[in-house]
């Protein structure tokens, strides 16, 4: 069988619309970012859409745009998003939850090759590739009658199930750790960002990642903070569980977290707050004292940590 990336790339390259399906947490925004890099629209956009977080009433002014006087407080003309992913593609994650009506639209935009925008009169041609993507079996909600068939079958010309990442290749999990290393050292403007050595990619493949590629894109988004501007060690990972303690070798209920707290008698409030304090230490020392880069390799601001070292009985008159 192909490995995830590899059916992927193929996807990418036949030129259609593509549907994802996986449970939460298992990287479809990554994939859909993938495909669009290694397929023939790669030099246009890539419009993200998460349709759970825009209101029922907005969605179709904000997929398709609107004249001014469409509505209550349209003074000028607004291009939707799909407009703006002409030439490349759009990733409609969360599919399932749009209403009827706007599947309505959206089958007549894939159809035609058109739309009107809300108010508009005139029919605004726009060619873009669909990834849409969902964390249930969209197909059951078409027999269910909560998705339209006929949709369906355009979105899904190429269907690719997400496996866990606990279930996937280890050539998989590389290729996504790599991956988002790449995207932090990006948003950072800092390539060195990126490194890792043998030792921690090695820990990273073993281990049973409950929390899916959320639980990795945390984990790498700490070591990168904790290892400064040196490759990411084994020490720098913060794993809530050893490798060879693994999920599915204690059983699916365990985790590091709660042996620490058994073996110091900590319950689990405790024990996350002693590795909070613990991790809020490593960067303060990382940082040699400077407050300002500690909260930045955290990710919080300044205010926060010093709430957290006075809480720590740490900093209590740091200003």
């Amino acid at each position: 069988m192909l490995d995830l990336y590899q059916r992927a790339e193929f996807a990418a390259k036949a030129n259609c619309h593509i549907l994802l399906q996986g449970e939460t947490g298992t990287g479809k925004d990554y994939l859909a970012n993938y495909i669009h890099s290694k397929s023939l629209r790669s030099a246009g956009p890539l419009i993200t859409i998460n349709c759970a977080a825009i209101p029922e009433q907005l969605f179709e002014s904000e997929l398709f745009g609107y004249e001014a006087g469409a509505f209550t407080g349209a003074v000028s003309r607004k291009k939707g998003l799909l407009e703006l992913a002409s030439g490349g593609f759009v990733f409609l994650n969360e599919i399932a939850l749009i209403s009827l009506a706007a599947q309505g639209k959206l089958l007549s935009w894939l159809d035609d090759g058109r739309f009107f925008r809300l108010g508009g009169r005139q029919p605004v041609p726009v060619s873009a590739n669909v990834i849409s993507a969902c964390n249930c079996e969209l197909f059951d909600l078409v027999e269910k009658g909560l998705f339209r068939k006929d949709l369906y079958y355009r979105l899904a010309a190429v269907v690719i199930r997400i496996p866990p990442l606990r279930s996937r290749s280890a050539e998989d999990k590389k290729e996504l750790v790599l991956e988002i290393l790449l995207d932090l050292a990006r948003s950072r403007g800092d390539a060195r960002l990126a490194d890792i050595d043998s030792k921690a990619l090695s820990l990273l493949l073993q281990y049973d990642w409950p929390g899916n590629v959320r639980e990795l894109k945390h984990v790498l988004k700490l070591a990168v903070a904790l290892s400064g501007d040196k490759a990411i060690r084994s020490e720098d990972l913060e794993l809530s569980q050893k490798p060879e303690m693994s999920l599915a070798e204690k059983g699916r209920g365990d985790c590091l977290c709660s042996l620490v707290a058994i073996e110091q008698n900590r319950n689990l409030k405790q024990a996350l707050a002693a590795a909070r304090d613990e991790l809020v230490a490593k960067a303060v020392v990382q940082s040699k004292g400077n407050l300002k880069a500690a909260s930045k390799l955290l990710g919080v601001s300044i205010d926060t940590l010093k709430y957290l070292r006075k809480m720590h009985g740490k900093g209590s008159h740091e200003q």
